[in-house]
Parts: C-alpha cells; structure tokens; sequence
C-alpha cells in the first residue's frame, strides 16, 4: 500500500500470519508539500492497552527518502502470527527531531487483525 498523507488517523487491516507493509509520503499540514526529514529519526508501535506502555510491540519503521517524506512501517508474517485474530489494536508513528531531541506523533490510528489458517 501507498499512501500521501497529512499527519493524522489511518486504520489498518492486517492479515494475521502475512508480511505486512505500507509505504507512506507524510506532507506537511500547513504546506501540503512533502516533509523533509533529513534530520530526524522515526519509531513506531501498536498495544490492545493503551493503559499499560509496558505492553508495546515495535513497528519496524524507516525513513526511505527523507526529502520526499517517504516511511515504511512492516511487520513480517512471524510477527503477525503473534497478533491476535479479531482483535483491535491501536498504533502510533513519531519522528524525533535529532537536533533538539524534539518529539512529534506524526500518525496514529487502529489495527484490526484478520485470522489466517495458513
């Protein structure tokens, strides 16, 4: 999947026991031009409790082309196949401003797993 976004909300359906990944081009909200992060770093990471941090599961999240705001978030199929089928799950992106250490959540939103057999 491909995606120009704005920072905001995208949900996402996973298939469970599936590599799964997404290619996004984050924009700028106020410029709608694309967000050049040639000096950042970038994290992600889904939980079913937002109550409890010491539940988080990491994203594998990378920065592609840093002048187009181009990130890649993906898991593969042994990762998914750890992910309950049915449930929901909630995500977030953040990009970390390695000059200042300044932090900023870029995207968020829910994952939803489909049970796979095989």
């Amino acid at each position: 999947m491909q995606y120009d976004t704005v920072t905001g909300y995208i949900n996402f359906v996973i298939n469970q026991k599936s590599d799964f990944e997404v290619w996004l081009n984050i924009k700028d909200d106020q410029t709608n031009s694309y967000f050049d992060l040639t000096s950042y770093s970038i994290a992600a990471a889904y939980t079913n409790d937002l109550d409890d941090s010491t539940n988080n599961v990491t994203i594998h999240a990378d920065i592609v082309d840093a002048t187009t705001g181009e990130i890649k978030l993906h898991l593969s199929s042994s990762e998914t196949s750890l992910m309950e089928g049915y449930m929901k799950y909630f995500y977030d992106v953040t990009i970390t401003d390695v000059t200042n250490d300044f932090k900023t959540r870029i995207m968020q939103g829910t994952i939803k797993v489909t049970p796979g057999v095989s």
